[in-house]
């Protein structure tokens, strides 16, 4: 009886690193790199999961995590996000890249030109 307390208390502290480490790596990953390859949420509940069995079959899990090829994948399809994110924000250090490199420069008001007809005409006259 001992022994196997002795065991889970061992297995505990020896995966908790790998188990505390491997489950923020894999929720760095945006959930719309997912699609397509696999359940983000599946995953991080089977870390929860091995860690709560005793702790040793989470540094199963930690390895296959690691070594895996669909996070290779996901390592792969965030590089290119981020170097099409990096095109299209022309070199601009944004968060999403989404916006144009003058965007600061025209006092964050890039694309916000004053019309110079007037807006469309309401619908039965009404003003």
């Amino acid at each position: 009886m001992v022994s196997i307390v002795a065991i889970a208390v061992v297995g505990y502290i020896v995966a908790f690193l790998p188990a505390r480490l491997t489950h923020p790596d894999i929720g760095r990953f945006r959930r719309t790199l997912w699609t397509g390859i696999g359940h983000r949420d599946r995953r991080l509940r089977s870390v929860r999961v091995s860690y709560a069995a005793f702790g040793w079959p989470s540094l199963v899990v930690a390895i296959a995590w690691r070594t895996s090829k669909t996070r290779a994948g996901l390592v792969e399809l965030r590089a290119q996000m981020r170097a099409a994110e990096h095109r299209i924000s022309g070199g601009h250090p944004t968060r999403r890249g989404l916006r144009g490199a003058d965007h600061r420069s025209a006092g964050g008001r890039a694309g916000c030109e004053e019309r110079s007809a007037p807006g469309p005409r309401p619908v039965n006259g009404n003003r």
